[in-house]
């Protein structure tokens, strides 16, 4: 009896440690209330973890298909270039074309001699050159700059509108700081080298620089040259780059910089109206009042030579100066706020 005993009381020692190494649901202890909520918001935030997981990995295999990319730009600089290039190679081929059609320039010998009668008539001839050489110019570099475009896929171009934004007294106030600035800068202009060149007189010099010459330049600088820069490298840029390409294209140093400052207010003008009637207005009233001081005698005069004493010169310079810097300052912060728009696109 105490063997059976002893394995009774063996058997029932180890039935509870049996039940207590594998318990089963109907003998577990039961959890109190907050264990059993830790448990079942971990396993919620593991369900949810998985699921988040899933879902973003779902979201970055697709999203190459899905994110669109930006657009690319469709203005390069060769396109710039090639704005540049057509200009230049227009003139040439344009006066080559004057040449073969018999209008020639007149002998610069001529210019120099002592007969009135002869000088008037070297420099009508030479102003005829000038106008028809720069009118064939400016049709071969539009019928470029035509091909190009369909070359280039391009379906916008330069606008002719009015804008009702230039009213007459924004456009006279740019007239006047045009020549604002150029007294401004007279005292570095007057001691950079300049080699004159005759450009005639009469009518001829009327038509080739009060109408052909604005309409070429403009549309081509602020037109398209300003435009493609803008359109790719922003309003600042085009202001900025189109102005300095301006004066460049002008050849001697001291015409470069006073075209590069005015070439600021045309751009200004452009950049503001998205237009170019207005840069191609001021342009042609800049080159009509140089045209009026010509007939003179007074288109070689500068403001030193005017004004005899110093204080009123000084005087004169100061207000200009300050006047210029004020209005380019002013212009800068106005181009800067500009959103850029698909400019020949």
């Amino acid at each position: 009896m105490t063997k059976d005993t002893n394995n009774e009381q063996i058997t029932l020692t180890e039935e509870p440690a049996n039940e207590i190494a594998n318990p089963s649901p109907e003998s577990a202890p039961a959890l109190p209330l907050n264990k059993q909520d830790e448990q079942l918001g971990e396993m919620l935030a593991d369900e949810h973890t998985e699921a988040k997981s899933e879902e973003l990995s779902a979201v970055q295999s697709e999203e190459p298909a899905t994110t669109p990319t930006s657009p690319r730009k469709r203005v390069a600089w060769y396109d710039i270039l090639m704005f540049v290039l057509f200009f230049l190679s227009s003139q040439l081929l344009g006066a080559f074309m004057a040449i073969k059609l018999g209008v020639l320039p007149a002998d610069a010998s001529l210019f120099s001699s002592p007969d009135f009668e002869i000088v008037e008539l070297a420099e009508s001839t030479q102003a005829r050159f000038i106008a028809i050489s720069l009118l064939f110019a400016m049709l071969l570099c539009f019928l470029m700059l035509r091909i190009y475009r369909a070359i280039r896929n391009w379906h916008r171009r330069p606008s002719y509108r009015f804008p009702g934004w230039a009213s007459p007294t924004r456009i006279l106030w740019g007239y006047i700081l045009i020549w604002c600035i150029s007294i401004a800068i007279e005292p570095l202009t007057s001691i950079l080298p300049d080699s004159q060149s005759n450009i005639g007189s009469g009518g001829w010099l009327l038509a080739s620089a009060v109408l052909i010459a604005p309409i070429f330049e403009e549309y081509l600088f602020r037109g398209y040259i300003a435009g493609a820069i803008k359109y790719a490298y922003g309003s600042v840029a085009a202001w900025l780059l189109s102005s300095i390409i301006f004066g460049v294209a002008h050849g001697q140093p001291a015409v470069m910089i006073s075209a590069t400052m005015s070439g600021l207010v045309l751009g200004f003008y452009f950049l503001r109206s998205r237009s170019v009637v207005i840069p191609m207005i001021l342009h042609a009233m800049n080159n009509l009042t140089v045209c009026f001081l010509q007939t003179l005698d007074a288109s070689e005069l500068t403001l030193r030579q005017l004004i005899a004493n110093d204080g009123t010169y000084w005087t004169v310079q100061i207000i200009c100066s300050l006047v210029s810097l004020a209005a380019l300052t002013r212009m800068f912060f106005i181009i800067r706020g500009q959103k850029n728009d698909k400019y020949l696109s």
